[in-house]
């Protein structure tokens, strides 16, 4: 979505783009908009519909992705102070994957890592009714409305080159309320439940690496896509250590320009 001033924004993202399919992606009308959206605001008269993207309920994730574990016959240890080079004298594999927790043991000269600040605000908003993702051109941040269960809104994202993690400031606070307001004039009086920031683990070309030397692995670099594309780098590393856990993935197809090897 784009509002009149901000158009040429959206046009640049529509180039940008690169799908599977033309029927991906559709340009919308004013009608359509509020056809697909009824709630939105009639302030919108063009806009981007991509059929087939989705969302992931974070929060419902790492909640059930601890359940499993906890269920498991994982041995799990918290808040232990060890580097990697100290674990890979006692351990026959270890994966690093700490985010900008690994800055100083990455072991590739080539992987410089940064944090890439994030804020994002929940909001409980009863009065709108959004049934997917909006993301709204914005001169500074793409911006997006993400619903969520319980008339809950994730609206976030700003990406900010700096590795401060303190809180939240007025600025980016505002312009994310802001922006939500200018969708729906709905949120005016919702309940703010959360504003949070974050550093994102980053490197130099804003893409993952997986990173092998010896027996210390390290996958880094997730961005702001950690979500999205965790299935995909978890994949690319068990072809990695197949051979070493006995896994049979003979129909998946390694991507040599995510792994690294070191000697």
């Amino acid at each position: 979505m784009a509002h009149r001033q901000d158009l040429n924004d959206l046009k640049h993202f529509q180039q940008r783009l690169s799908l599977t399919g033309t029927e991906d992606l559709t340009a919308l009308t004013q009608n359509e908009i509020l056809e697909l959206e009824p709630e939105l605001s009639n302030m919108f008269n063009h806009g981007l519909f991509i059929a087939n993207e989705g969302q992931v309920d974070n929060k419902a994730l790492y909640q059930q992705s601890e359940t499993l574990i906890r269920n498991s016959n994982i041995s799990l240890y918290e808040h232990h102070a060890r580097e990697c080079h100290q674990l890979a004298n006692d351990y026959d594999l270890v994966i690093d994957c700490r985010g900008l927790g690994s800055k100083n043991n990455l072991s590739d000269p080539e992987a410089k890592l940064r944090g890439v600040r994030g804020e994002v605000v929940r909001i409980r908003a009863p009065e709108v009714s959004l049934t997917r993702p909006i993301r709204i051109m914005h001169p500074r941040h793409p911006i997006y409305i993400a619903p969520k269960p319980n008339q809950e809104f994730v609206i976030g994202a700003t990406e900010i080159e700096s590795q401060d993690d303190k809180n939240p400031t007025v600025r980016s606070t505002l312009e994310l309320l802001s922006a939500a307001y200018s969708v729906h004039k709905g949120f005016a009086e919702g309940e703010v439940l959360s504003i949070k920031a974050g550093l994102r683990p980053t490197l130099l070309d804003n893409e993952p690496r997986i990173v092998k030397n010896g027996n210390i692995i390290h996958a880094n670099g997730l961005y702001r896509h950690g979500y999205l594309i965790t299935p995909y780098v978890l994949q690319q590393l068990l072809l990695l250590i197949a051979p070493q856990l006995n896994f049979d993935l003979t129909n998946q197809q390694q991507d040599n320009t995510l792994i690294r090897e070191l000697t």
